[in-house]
């Protein structure tokens, strides 16, 4: 039987906050192109990741995610601080939020619809 990779991240401006499930790593990157490359790249393929979405800053991450073939579920962060709540977490920092966020997508998965890039007339509607 194969381990599915479930990894959570939480996402700044800056900098990614990465929690991974299957090997109980975390590691921090820069929140840039060249990083999140490089990082991806190393990764097993088809994992899944749960992202908070954070206005703008993780979008990049979710596109090129989606690009290398892993599945991108993006949380609401309201929904994730309820799920805190509910299980009886009090910290609130990025390296507990991004094992939160591995946490809730492991076991709420099935519940979840995954992220997929918007239709072109979309798009086209945001330019």
């Amino acid at each position: 039987m194969t381990i599915q990779t479930i990894i959570g991240i939480d996402v700044a401006k800056d900098e990614l906050v990465i929690y991974r499930q299957d090997t109980d790593t975390e590691e921090v990157l820069e929140n840039n192109q060249a990083s999140i490359n490089g990082w991806l790249r190393r990764l097993p393929a088809h994992c899944t990741i749960a992202i908070e979405a954070t206005g703008t800053y993780h979008v990049l991450l979710i596109k090129l995610a989606y690009q290398y073939g892993h599945t991108v579920y993006v949380i609401d962060g309201y929904q994730l601080n309820h799920y805190r709540q509910g299980i009886g977490g009090r910290a609130k920092t990025d390296s507990s939020d991004a094992r939160l966020l591995a946490r809730y997508l492991s076991r709420e998965q099935e519940a979840l619809r995954p992220w997929t890039p918007p239709p072109p007339a979309y798009r086209a509607l945001q330019v």
